[in-house]
């Protein structure tokens, strides 16, 4: 058992070497990292407020049409919940945009792209 003390020693060096290698990285990698998904959050927050805003503005004039119509056909679309639908389909448009917009200004140079993309 004589080589047990040069194997720990010899493990010791290797794993204090890759510590502060990792170390370096990361204090290397932070700062692009944090501009990254603060701009990224950013980027979403602010398009998809903007988004909801604009589309709640679309929905409630949608929905304001409905108004003159007869009562039955207002209970029809309600029982089929037309409404819910509309909310849905531009909330899922609202989300798509953010994503695509952030994605595709926070993109990270370690990451490659596809050819022919932003």
């Amino acid at each position: 058992m004589p080589f047990l003390p040069l194997i720990y020693t010899f493990l010791v060096g290797i794993f204090s070497r890759f510590g502060v290698w990792l170390l370096a990285w990361f204090w290397y990698a932070l700062p692009a990292i944090t501009l990254g998904v603060v701009t990224a959050l950013g980027l979403g927050v602010v398009t998809y407020a903007g988004l909801d805003y604009g589309l709640g503005v679309a929905v409630d004039t949608l929905n304001s049409k409905f108004d003159d119509r007869p009562q039955e056909y207002i209970a029809l679309m309600a029982y089929l919940g037309v409404d819910d639908a509309i909310k849905t389909i531009t909330g899922s448009m609202a989300v798509a945009i953010a994503l695509k917009a952030t994605g595709a200004s926070t993109r990270f140079a370690l990451l490659p792209s596809a050819p022919g993309r932003i």
